[in-house]
């Protein structure tokens, strides 16, 4: 691990999932200013836009409902995702959102969002039961996550990432839908993303099981989820400053002076 630590990897009879040692290096692992070894990581928040617009798209999230995205790195994410009109704010307590620093959150605390997002994150807890408290405690409608599933992969595995130091914790699909049970949530796999759907959340959104059901079915089939994805970037693309220049309205007006405020 990161070419200077021997480290053990234990393999869990209950679920099948593996994980590292007690990782006393991450530390060290985390002590980067910039992108590093994950040279795909414009590219895959691309990816991961086009498939979450389209997402919250078909399932109709209310507008203005508030979104977070959890460990959300630079802001890209939730910037491109702003611009599209959903109400996303980052979360990260490693890195600097540079893309969304006004939409950026310090704690989780007393906040209620309806979608949490977590993309390449769940590989990193190192204590996954407690790190993952942290995303179902807010009772959110949807938390949408995605992480390389372990399925047997050998020692060869690209994803053990050891010269980050950083991923410690591989889920196999047992343990996902472990997961969803314990919480209270049960589990979707849409093209690419794993979607944890909160069965009595949904309901304070106007949904129902049966029809998120079949929207989720549906998307998951045909590679439909990008292609609804890339539908909606080029509808965007023809009005692409729309949601923007409502924001900096917005701004403009939370300039003017605390008096003028209270009137």
């Amino acid at each position: 691990m990161l070419k200077r630590y021997e480290v053990n990897y234990y393999l869990c009879s209950g679920c099948g999932s593996l994980e590292t040692e007690t990782p006393y290096w991450l530390d060290e692992a985390y002590n980067v200013s910039a992108i590093g070894d994950d040279l795909g990581a414009g590219q895959r928040t691309i990816d991961l836009m086009l498939r979450t617009s389209a997402l919250l798209d078909r399932i109709a999230l209310p507008a203005g409902a508030e979104c977070i995205d959890f460990g959300g790195g630079i802001g890209l994410f939730t910037r491109l995702m702003r611009d599209r009109g959903f109400n996303f704010f980052c979360f990260d307590r490693y890195a600097k959102p540079f893309f969304s620093d006004r939409y950026s959150l310090t704690t989780m605390a007393a906040r209620s969002p309806e979608v949490v997002t977590a993309f390449e994150v769940m590989e990193h807890f190192p204590d996954p039961a407690q790190d993952l408290q942290q995303l179902f405690e807010m009772r959110p409608a949807f938390i949408v996550a995605t992480t390389e599933l372990f399925t047997g992969q050998d020692a060869s595995w690209p994803y053990l990432a050891e010269g980050t130091g950083q991923h410690v914790f591989f889920y196999s699909p047992k343990a996902l839908a472990g997961i969803a049970g314990r919480f209270g949530y049960w589990l979707a796999l849409v093209g690419g993303l794993i979607v944890f759907v909160g069965r009595a959340e949904i309901g304070r959104l106007g949904m129902t099981a049966d029809s998120l059901r079949n929207t989720l079915q549906t998307l998951a089939r045909d590679n439909m989820l990008m292609r609804h994805g890339l539908a909606l970037f080029v509808r965007h693309q023809r009005a692409p400053y729309e949601f923007i220049q409502r924001e900096v309205e917005a701004a403009r007006l939370l300039s003017v002076d605390p008096a003028s405020q209270e009137r």
